[in-house]
């Protein structure tokens, strides 16, 4: 084995590792979790007819489960969802002034 074969290897393995860094960038740049974010995103302020449920805020608390702040008849309720369940965490949860006054004028 001649050096370069050595060369050619460690090139190869620097490119993957490029590679490798460019996608996660891009993941991390430009929406990693797009699905469940532009689905969340949707739903932010869509409701009832009447405006009466609505999602006001939303964070992903690890891989498999995420809180969700929902408001509904004016009540806040804070909800866990997961992949197998559901599970109310809070109820009449009071929600901030910045908040209902976003939903008014809407």
């Amino acid at each position: 084995m001649d050096s370069v074969y050595y060369i050619k290897v460690l090139a190869a393995f620097v490119f993957v590792l490029a590679l490798m860094y460019l996608i996660a960038y891009a993941l991390k740049r430009w929406g990693g979790n797009s699905a469940n974010a532009a689905q969340f995103r949707r739903l932010r302020g869509a409701g009832t007819k009447n405006g009466s449920l609505r999602i006001v805020d939303s964070t992903i608390l690890d891989y498999r489960r995420r809180l969700v702040l929902v408001e509904y008849n004016k009540k806040g309720y804070l909800v866990m969802l997961g992949p197998q369940s559901e599970t109310v965490v809070a109820a009449g949860v009071t929600l901030a002034k910045e908040d209902q006054e976003r939903h008014d004028e809407t």
